[in-house]
């Protein structure tokens, strides 16, 4: 399409449904396993958990379709692979269903403010690592070329960093609340220091990238494999520590309560 706003339009009403309830189940799991048990001890764990596991399926699927799915099927087949996925985990849910789940007293959570601090700094966060994305991505073709490769392996890259951040943060369990608002401070520091990192280092990509070619005598996989941990090194370090520090964003919008509700979990997602 020539038009930008009519494109923009079209992949809205493509697009945008099926996200919106994907966005729906995020804080729908982390309410399932909050009712399984002590929510006040184990509210950083859970959200820990889900948000690692949530990233680990995206590595799964960014490998699965950069490398088989859509060369070997397509991209037709590997949308209706997709979708017969989707009802795949219906149909499972839908099965374990067995009573209605045990609810808990939620009328101060649900009418209670939100703080507005951890919802700005969720904002920025998430406006920060679509900024992130891209711009290493941008970057990264004038040293690795402008292939739909190049770009999924910076998708990975960061993806990866943020399920480690996220797997690590559930260390941090037992801190008190106080403590780990000093601890997302100090993320969000690391993650900027990495970041001006990558940005020095890119400048002398193009002269590495031409070395690999020479070195390897143009071999497809024996560069692709240096380029992937290249990227890993390069991008993963910042993304680990934002991924650290979404699970503790979230879990500062309970506020004065021991374990947000999925309300507010919903709302900061």
């Amino acid at each position: 399409l020539a038009d930008p706003g009519i494109a923009f339009l079209f992949a809205c009403l493509f697009i945008l449904p099926p996200t919106f309830f994907m966005g729906g189940t995020f804080p729908a799991l982390f309410k399932t396993l909050e009712s399984m048990g002590s929510a006040s001890a184990k509210s950083l764990s859970n959200l820990s958990i889900l948000y690692t596991i949530n990233t680990l399926g995206a590595l799964a699927g960014i490998a699965a379709a950069n490398y088989y799915f859509i060369p070997c099927l397509g991209m037709k087949n590997s949308l209706l692979f997709s979708a017969l996925l989707n009802f795949g985990i219906f149909f499972l849910c839908w099965m374990g269903v067995r009573t209605p789940a045990r609810v808990q007293d939620q009328t101060l959570s649900l009418s209670s403010p939100v703080p507005l601090k951890p919802l700005i700094a969720i904002g920025i966060s998430g406006f920060l690592t679509m900024l992130y994305e891209i711009s290493w991505s941008r970057t990264l073709f004038f040293s690795l070329g402008s292939s739909t490769y190049t770009f999924s392996l910076v998708i990975f890259s960061f993806i990866l960093g943020l399920s480690l951040g996220a797997f690590w943060i559930k260390t941090k369990e037992k801190t008190e609340r106080q403590k780990l608002k000093l601890l997302f401070c100090d993320l969000q520091l690391k993650a900027a220091f990495f970041a001006a990192i990558f940005i020095f280092i890119s400048s002398r990509l193009p002269l590495f990238s031409g070395y690999l070619f020479d070195y390897f005598h143009g071999v497809f996989w024996k560069i692709h494999g240096v380029e992937i941990l290249m990227l890993i090194v390069l991008i993963s370090p910042a993304a680990f520590f934002i991924g650290a520090a979404f699970p503790l964003a979230i879990l500062f919008t309970a506020g004065s309560q021991a374990s947000p509700s999925e309300k507010k979990v919903g709302l900061a997602y």
